[in-house]
């Protein structure tokens, strides 16, 4: 019996037709660059006591569920790109023109851009699969440092079997960085290291007795965008952190991802508002902690392919 190694993994992922009905996975649904992918089943176990002892009658299998979590850069060869138009969509940002803007539509309802997948993780032979998935996006930024999103979605387990691996072509896009950023908080422009922005979706998995374990797809019943940074810390006549967090101040957050004069991507909402800023220091140097909540619920993110004068990817 040949080990399975877990570095020999490829994950696939595919819009649903008709969301919580899985999908059939080819190579071309894993052409993307994805890291520490896992999917992990979740279940009930319903107990059963058996009378006049303390012996069990076995435990029988209840709802199944299943989680998938991987991380992924940042690309702008395209203006639609797979990886964006897939996964964004299922964390509720569907494209609109060239934006992927928030939509609360569900994805059964007429004009939604929200979407659900159908994953499938090969692991040396192995596939583990689940349908009717939606999630959660936290993208992370740092200084200099190419931009990644970690994702987390829900979905319907379905059981492994034995499937040879894909082989799809990888993207050969140059993933975009957190630099040239001209980060702005209203009008103030701070000397940030860290930046992380998160949908804050609540997803519910909807029960269905006709469905097989009980689960039909799920859904994104609310959400609470929220997101954190740690600028340099200022004076107050300079800028008043404490002072706006206090007043329930809102401003509109902006920055832009630059790869060296070619792809970008710009990031826009509005209503960013301070949740108890706390200080802190990075080797030494005086900087605030600050957590916020994006209250309009209107994040959008534009890529742009070949932004300035040189070649994109």
């Amino acid at each position: 019996m040949s080990p399975l190694l877990d570095r020999v993994r490829v994950l696939a992922a595919a819009t649903e037709d008709t969301p919580g009905t899985a999908q059939d996975l080819d190579a071309d649904n894993a052409a993307f660059n994805v890291f520490n992918a896992r999917i992990q089943q979740s279940a009930t176990m319903d107990d059963r006591p058996q009378q006049a002892s303390f012996q069990h009658l076995p435990s029988a299998v209840g709802l199944i569920s299943a989680q998938c979590t991987f991380e992924m850069e940042i690309y702008a060869g395209e203006a639609q790109p797979d990886w964006a138009s897939t996964f964004l969509a299922a964390c509720g940002l569907g494209a609109t023109g060239t934006a992927y803007t928030f939509d609360i539509l569900p994805p059964e309802a007429v004009g939604s851009t929200c979407k659900t997948l159908t994953l499938g993780l090969y692991e040396n032979g192995l596939r583990k699969r689940m349908r009717g998935a939606m999630g959660n996006a936290e993208l992370r930024f740092v200084a200099g440092r190419i931009v990644r999103i970690a994702y987390t979605f829900l979905g319907v387990w379905m059981p492994p079997d034995d499937v040879a691996s894909l082989a799809p072509t990888y993207p050969s896009d140059t993933p975009l960085r957190f630099q040239e950023s001209s980060l702005l908080v209203g009008s103030w422009s701070p000397i940030c290291q860290h930046l992380t922005l998160n949908t804050g979706n609540t997803l519910y998995l909807r029960e269905d007795s006709a469905q097989t374990y009980g689960l039909r797809s799920t859904l994104i019943t609310d959400r609470r965008p929220t997101g954190s940074f740690n600028p340099e810390a200022t004076l107050v006549a300079s800028n008043d952190v404490y002072g706006d967090w206090l007043a329930g101040t809102e401003a509109a957050l902006a920055f832009t991802l630059n790869e060296d004069g070619g792809d970008a991507a710009t990031f826009a909402a509005g209503a960013c508002q301070y949740l108890n800023p706390q200080e802190a220091e990075r080797s030494g140097l005086s900087v605030d902690d600050v957590n916020f909540a994006l209250n309009d619920d209107d994040l959008t993110i534009t890529l742009i392919p070949d932004a300035g004068s040189g070649s994109g990817s």
